[in-house]
């Protein structure tokens, strides 16, 4: 949704490019696993699989907004439960708090943490209370309620973007509608609660769809093939014809060649590159000072007299 908000021409394609590990993948060359977005182009920053670490890399990016002179933005972290029991969340809180960065951290909770139930493994027993102690402003809703999400979100980012200050809003009662991964038992959920199936009514109570076109469970109540137990309804049913579209094109593209290994997915700018080639590896800092004593001496280059010396400084 934020992609396509953004103006992002066919995120689905690129994501789906990257799902099946093709080179045409623009984000990551075909190399990392799937959902490692990254477009700066639509203000996407790089996801990585361990979701804690996204949250201090979120208060980096804050602080670089505002060393860069912007006072009307934010930088938005989601995060899910089992990382309130990480340190990446309290260096976090303390960075964005001491600095007070407009960061909006969104703990999405589902009750538990690939197989941790909170009662194992969080220690936080409030969240208001924890997001008060650091100063942030606090919000929350119900994961399965799309309007109050909605909501919630937005009243979220209007307090950090407005008073550049940092908030915590905590997503809690979300479905798991499925386990983590593939790892486990991957199939549907269905005794699950499905907010899809009710959100569909609604808009169609609104008089925002008619019924054909929303999702719906049907009568087969045997099975774990998800499309034979639901009428997909006209809108699904053009989504997913749109998904099977995008693998037919990955299908065609090139995977990468074992020459890219060692290339990086995006490649340096010119600036980058040449300032790599004048600049050499990297020096340590007993090197840098002594290249710094030489430049004042008017050599071009490190002298003997400054390596003897570092040396004898080594040595003592």
């Amino acid at each position: 949704m934020w992609s396509r908000l953004r103006g992002y021409p066919d995120f689905h394609l690129d994501h789906m490019r990257q799902q099946l590990c093709k080179s045409t993948d623009p984000w990551t060359g075909g190399r990392l696993m799937t959902a490692h977005f990254n477009d700066l182009r639509f203000n996407t920053l790089p996801v990585q699989s361990a979701l804690g670490m996204q949250f201090g890399k979120a208060v980096g990016y804050a602080q670089g907004l505002r060393r860069k002179g912007h006072d009307d933005g934010l930088v938005v972290a989601v995060v899910g439960d089992g990382t309130t029991a990480e340190s990446d969340m309290h260096e976090g809180m303390t960075g964005a708090s001491i600095l007070r960065l407009p960061v909006l951290l969104t703990v999405t909770d589902n009750n538990v943490a690939i197989s941790v139930r909170p009662e194992d493994g969080r220690g936080i027993r409030s969240f208001e209370h924890y997001a008060a102690a650091f100063g942030f402003a606090y919000f929350e809703c119900d994961g399965n309620d799309f309007l109050g999400c909605y909501e919630t979100a937005r009243a979220a980012a209007e307090y950090c973007k407005e008073q550049q200050a940092p908030a915590l809003m905590w997503v809690k009662n979300l479905s798991r509608l499925n386990n983590h991964s593939s790892a486990a038992d991957f199939t549907f959920e269905f005794d699950s609660y499905d907010p899809l199936i009710d959100f569909g009514e609604a808009l169609v109570q609104a008089g925002v769809l008619a019924p054909h076109e929303v999702l719906r469970r049907n009568a087969v109540t045997e099975g774990k093939d998800y499309f034979r137990r639901h009428d997909w309804g006209t809108l699904a049913k053009a989504a997913d014809d749109y998904v099977v579209e995008t693998m037919a094109i990955c299908a065609t593209e090139p995977e990468p060649s074992y020459e890219s290994v060692l290339r990086t997915s995006a490649p340096r700018s010119r600036r980058s590159r040449r300032r790599r080639r004048r600049t050499g590896p990297p020096r340590s800092r007993s090197t840098a000072r002594s290249v710094r004593r030489c430049r004042r001496s008017s050599r071009p280059t490190r002298c003997r007299g400054c390596t003897a010396r570092t040396s004898a400084r080594r040595a003592a």
